[in-house]
Formats: structure tokens, C-alpha cells, sequence
């Protein structure tokens, strides 16, 4: 594979490298069904208590508490729009020269160093959603259960490349 499609130069500081747009599409269809459910178990509740109530007004007013559930959905994608996207905007990783760098975190920012020399597996991970969008989750095993790490939404045609990379730098040294 063509190594300029991650970068001429994997180990220079100044190549912070971005998850695939696509993760984004990823992230709205997961939280979709998420809200989903949610949005279902409000629905029931707020349909269930207008139905068995006297208090309500006759029917043409019930309607009105119907619209709770509508409103609380319009909520739901505002907020998921502004969070996949600051999602996406902050997630970053660099190969340096010792270690994998992730940057990562909307309310709470991470960053997170993974030493090569404590690597001791380096996995693809395809979900179904992932392949149907043509992206890979890179998961990541260390010594210490502190380190391991995943880095989603990797476009599938350099996901091999990229845990053979890691794969290499691992057995370079040995932390000594």
C-alpha cells in the first residue's frame, strides 16, 4: 500500500493523523439507536401516564403531551450533532518515535501514551457497520491493562498497514 495516504513520514512530530470522516457516520448511527431507545421508553411512559390520567383535558389536548417526546427528540439530535462533531475534532494520534500518542475527549480530554517496547498484540477490528463504511478499529494490547487503547474509524485500506507499523516498532526495543 501507498504509504502517503497516512503520511511520507509516520514518525515525524508535526503528522498528527485524524480518524476517517466516515467515523462520523459511524458515531450519528450508533448514537442513533441509543437515543432510540431512549427516545422509546419516554414515549411509552408520557403515552402510558396521558392514558390513564383523569386530570388530562379530553383527547385533542393529550395531544399536546405527544409532542414531549418530539421535543425531547429534536433535543437529542442538536446535541448529537454537536457532540459527533467535537468528537471527530479532537480525536488525533501520532506515531512518534518511542510511543503511540492518542488525543482524545469531548467533556473529559485524554491523552494517552502507548510505549511501543510494552506492545504485545496489535488487532483489526471490522464491525459490521465499520465495514459497510469501509473503516476498522485498531486495537491495541500492553503489558499493563492501563495501556491498552483502540483507534477507531481507520479507513480499511490502511488499517494493515498501520498494525504492521506497530507491530515493527514493538519489537524494536525492549524499555531498557
Amino acid at each position: 500500500m501507498d504509504t502517503s495516504a497516512i503520511g511520507p513520514d509516520l514518525g515525524h512530530q508535526s503528522n498528527w493523523r485524524h480518524l476517517h470522516p466516515r467515523v462520523k457516520t459511524l458515531w450519528w448511527i450508533k448514537g442513533a439507536i441509543s437515543d432510540l431507545i431512549s427516545l422509546s421508553v419516554i414515549t411509552a411512559v408520557v403515552v402510558i401516564a396521558v392514558a390513564n390520567t383523569t386530570w388530562v383535558p379530553p383527547w385533542q389536548d393529550r395531544v399536546i403531551w405527544l409532542a414531549v417526546p418530539a421535543g425531547i427528540w429534536l433535543l437529542l439530535i442538536s446535541f448529537r450533532a454537536w457532540y459527533v462533531g467535537a468528537a471527530y475534532r479532537r480525536w488525533r494520534f501520532i506515531f512518534a518515535p518511542d510511543h503511540l500518542e492518542l488525543h482524545y475527549g469531548v467533556w473529559w480530554r485524554r491523552t494517552s501514551s502507548v510505549p511501543y517496547h510494552r506492545l504485545q498484540q496489535v488487532d483489526e477490528a471490522h464491525g459490521p457497520l465499520e465495514r459497510w463504511l469501509g473503516m476498522a478499529r485498531v486495537q491495541l494490547r500492553s503489558a499493563a491493562a492501563t495501556t491498552d487503547a483502540s483507534i477507531p474509524g481507520i479507513a480499511s485500506r490502511d488499517v494493515d498497514q498501520i498494525r504492521r507499523l506497530l507491530m515493527q516498532r514493538a519489537g524494536q526495543s525492549d524499555g531498557t
